[in-house]
């Protein structure tokens, strides 16, 4: 496993280095994309690197968690006490102002999309190349994650880049690309952008019902072992409760929501 982990970040992880470099998305090493999609075992080091780019720093490794975005709806303070003043820990709300707010900003945006292009990219090459994978239900477990992997991050930046969705549904706010190719992307009101994402939910809801769900590691294979670490069944069906909240939809919310407490085989770190 630890050998496909490192295979993966080395292959899979495809940074941006700018918007017309948005193709240019050679891999780290000397194996091309189109060789390295041609089995079973490349396809499941490529999901894995997918997951690994969503551990660093300018993604859910720091900003998107506990950092920037934290610090923004006050849930989180990194600094000792007494160490900056009031004015200076709001500096962080002056986006167009503040060097470091302007910069986190744009690195998120542009690393949440290049993270949807690695995803896209998956996707296109398991339509075109996705015989290779010979194990039954595979291909159709790998799809469910990419697909839930996909919505998971739309979802956030419509939450970050989005309007007041309760006020004014249908502004016109982020590009949804859905391929991977050069073509421009114009903005998409929130609500065409919502039923992307729960459309991408919905097919990952059906192509992942036969998901074993097995929390422990399996050693004799690792790919199926520890789903609660990877968007299994289960945490399709929590986006679904939280788009649906989003939306405005209690009821459908609350039948996912039941559904993942009462069937996920998993607890609350602490019981309330």
């Amino acid at each position: 496993m630890r050998n496909i982990l490192v295979v993966a970040i080395c292959t899979v992880s495809l940074f941006l280095s700018s918007c017309q470099d948005w193709i240019d998305v050679n891999p780290k090493t000397d194996i091309e994309a189109e060789k390295f999609f041609t089995s079973e075992d490349g396809f499941k080091s490529a999901l894995t690197g997918l997951y690994s780019m969503m551990t660093l720093e300018k993604s859910y490794g720091r900003q998107m968690t506990f950092d920037f975005v934290e610090k923004l709806v006050q849930r989180y303070d990194n600094y000792a006490p007494g160490a900056v003043t009031d004015e200076e820990r709001a500096a962080i709300y002056k986006y167009g102002e503040t060097t470091s707010s302007k910069n986190a900003i744009a690195d998120i945006w542009l690393k949440l999309y290049n993270e949807i292009a690695n995803i896209n990219n998956f996707l296109q090459y398991l339509e075109t190349n996705g015989d290779v994978i010979l194990t039954e239900g595979y291909r159709d477990l790998m799809k469910g994650e990419a697909l839930g992997l996909r919505a998971f991050h739309y979802f956030d930046i419509l939450r970050l880049w989005g309007p007041i969705y309760s006020l004014d549904s249908t502004k016109l706010c982020i590009p949804f690309r859905d391929k991977f190719d050069s073509e421009s992307a114009p903005m998409m009101a929130a609500n065409e952008v919502v039923k992307r994402i729960v459309a991408d939910l919905q097919a990952a809801e059906e192509l992942l019902k036969n998901d074993p769900m097995n929390y422990e590691h399996v050693a004799e294979e690792p790919f199926i072992g520890q789903r609660k670490h990877r968007m299994n069944k289960f945490a399709v069906k929590a986006m679904l409760a939280r788009v649906y909240l989003y939306r405005g939809n209690k009821e459908l919310a609350a039948q996912y929501a039941r559904e993942v407490i009462e069937k996920s085989g998993l607890e609350l770190v602490r019981n309330n």
